[in-house]
């Protein structure tokens, strides 16, 4: 998004709780991070993810400049995340590879 854009309405109430736990979980992991724009599902792995806020829930993503999945999310103006455990390593992979087809 740009600095001037707001940032859009989350579509689903979080409870605080339940995100402290997830967050909880994270302590430096692996997430795929999801969209979809002009009907086409988008996503890459990272692994720079922070929680920001409770109340509001708010998290910090870092995404690649350039990288077709940042301008997706920029489109859409939403994205998910998907905390991955240490078994979801070749999803991992997969999503980080570049200019692949990733679903």
């Amino acid at each position: 998004m740009s600095p001037s854009a707001t940032a859009p309405t989350p579509a689903t109430h979080v409870d605080p709780k339940t995100m402290r736990n997830a967050m909880g979980r994270f302590a430096t992991g692996v997430a795929v991070v999801t969209t979809a724009a002009d009907g086409q599902p988008h996503g890459m792995t990272v692994n720079s993810l922070t929680s920001v806020s409770l109340e509001p829930p708010l998290l910090l993503v870092c995404l690649t400049i350039g990288a077709r999945s940042t301008d997706a999310i920029t489109e859409a103006g939403r994205f998910a995340v998907n905390i991955l455990s240490s078994r979801q390593e070749p999803l991992a992979l997969r999503f980080a590879r570049p200019g692949e087809d990733h679903f």
